[in-house]
């Protein structure tokens, strides 16, 4: 059974697992990703010491970040991974044989390989914003408070 694997189990794999990174191969501490990328991820990398950079929608934005990071390892959710090592794109093939590597190396099942944290439920939606600071504001605060608990 064949089954498509979210870029978010894939970089969230990267310091633990992938020994091309985890020989010091990942660079600037951490990885790039998009604001759509699911807070399962960041609080997972965040768990290994690893930092998650956000940029805008694009592998044009995740690149520009990675650049101005010092990353070499980024992505989108879509499953657009940028290895800067070999590539300045999102390049399916390499990000391919870098897992298929892996999982020779650790000898697992992709399912149990990849499976590195369940993701938090999320909901995107596009808001208006008039400027200012509207994570500050309390009625914003008190509703993250809320949905975390």
């Amino acid at each position: 059974m064949s089954s498509v694997v979210p870029l978010r189990r894939l970089l969230a794999k990267k310091k633990r697992e992938l020994s091309w990174l985890t020989n010091g191969q990942l660079r600037a501490g951490g990885i790039c990703a998009t604001v759509m990328s699911n807070l399962g991820l960041e609080r997972t990398l965040a768990g290994q010491g690893l930092t998650l950079w956000r940029a805008p929608v694009g592998d044009r934005y995740v690149l520009e970040e990675m650049r101005r990071t010092g990353c070499n390892v980024g992505g989108e959710q879509s499953g657009h991974i940028i290895l800067t090592d070999h590539a300045t794109t999102g390049d399916g093939l390499i990000a391919g044989l870098q897992i298929l590597a892996a999982l020779v190396e650790s000898n697992r099942a992709a399912s149990e390989l990849l499976h590195v944290f369940e993701p938090v439920p999320q909901l995107l939606k596009n808001v208006r914003f008039n400027g200012g600071a509207p994570l500050e504001a309390e009625n914003v605060k008190s509703v993250i408070a809320g949905g975390e608990t």
